[in-house]
Parts: structure tokens; sequence; C-alpha cells
């Protein structure tokens, strides 16, 4: 841009008068879902530049990847080496997105994962954070997050818990489960209660 332009372009942007909003977005309202998106892409640069830091080091798993954190939804997950300089670096950095967004983080729910440390390691970090400690595996939506496939085990509570399968779509169940869950959905929709033995009007192949 020509320097004369540029000048003409910064004294005409300090000419004008802030914006003041006099509503926020309410619930259900179609602008919600892209300020949303807006919020996290901010979210996410802030914490992507924070891998840049001196003394930030990654998560023993996450070096290659140069992987610090994943978003899902409204869930945020922060990885990083037990030192308590990268668990600072990555709280600054959260702290930074809520005083520029006025977006702030319900640290009721915030909760923190340590593995392979030393218990004075633990006692120093629950001293210095006002964090809920918990303990592996982690569970996200209620089903714990294994290094292997999941087994029926872990999955059985899901045919109680149909509320929750809309978010557990990209998870690959054992087929014992899927055929349980099949059955308490053809249940329902024909019987409505989730416990019967009486058949269907139609075949289940072609209501699904």
């Amino acid at each position: 841009m020509p320097r004369y332009r540029e000048t003409l372009w910064k004294e005409e942007f300090n000419s004008l008068e802030s914006i003041k909003a006099k509503r926020g977005a309410r619930q259900g309202d179609l602008m919600s879902p892209l300020f949303f998106v807006i919020g996290i892409e901010y979210l996410s640069r802030i914490l992507k530049a924070l891998r840049e830091v001196e003394y930030f080091t990654f998560h023993l798993r996450c070096s290659k990847l140069s992987l610090n954190h994943l978003a899902f939804v409204i869930d945020l997950m922060l990885f990083y080496k037990r030192v308590m300089q990268s668990i600072k670096i990555l709280i600054q950095g959260v702290e930074f997105f809520s005083s520029s967004s006025k977006l702030f983080a319900n640290y009721t729910k915030l909760e923190i994962y340590l593995a392979g440390v030393s218990n004075e390691f633990r006692e120093m970090a629950a001293n210095s954070l006002d964090f809920t400690f918990e303990s592996l595996p982690v569970k996200y939506l209620g089903m714990p997050l294994p290094f292997k496939r999941y087994t029926v085990a872990d999955c059985e509570y899901l045919v109680d818990k149909n509320d929750k399968l809309n978010s557990l779509l990209t998870i690959i169940l054992p087929k014992r489960i899927l055929n349980q869950i099949s059955t308490v959905c053809r249940s329902y929709l024909w019987h409505r209660e989730a416990e019967s033995k009486s058949s269907g009007n139609a075949n289940w192949v072609k209501v699904s």
C-alpha cells in the first residue's frame, strides 16, 4: 500500500467511534455457531503460537506432531510435558484469550491428569493449580479413551445411555454392543419401551 494511502487510512480509522454492543447473541441465534467457530479459531492460534515459546516442552507422544491442544465442540484438551513452566504457559495462553474475548473457562470443570511423575511434583502441582486432579484413563462423554480397541465391558453402559450415542458416532464400537443398541432402538420404535420380546411391524433392516 502506498505510504500516503496508508496514512489516510490510519487517520480515518482513528477518527471513527468505537461500536458499543447493546445486545449479545441469544441461544438459538443463527449467528451463534459462526461466532463460536471464530472464537475457537482465535484460541487455537494463540495456543499454536505458544509452541514457539522457549520454555514450553511438548508431551513425549505429541512432540513429532508439534501438538499441544485438541478442541472438540466445547471441550479443550491441552498436552504438555511434566514441567510446571509448560503448564503455566498454556494457562497464560487461555487467560490471554479470555481477557481479549471476554469468554472465560469454567474452572470448576477443569481437570488435570498427571502420569509418570513423582509424588513431590504432584504435590507441587496441586499447591500451584486450582484444578481437579483426576486419574487415568481419561473419560470423554462418559467413555474411557483407551490405547487399544474398545471392549464390550467399556461400552455396555451405552445400551442404557442412548442419549449419548449422537456424540459417539465416530467411535468404533464392538459388534455385540451395536446389536444390543439396535435391539433397544427397535423395541422402543414399535413398543415404546426399551425391553420387549415382541416382534416389530416391519423388518428392522428396512426400517434402518
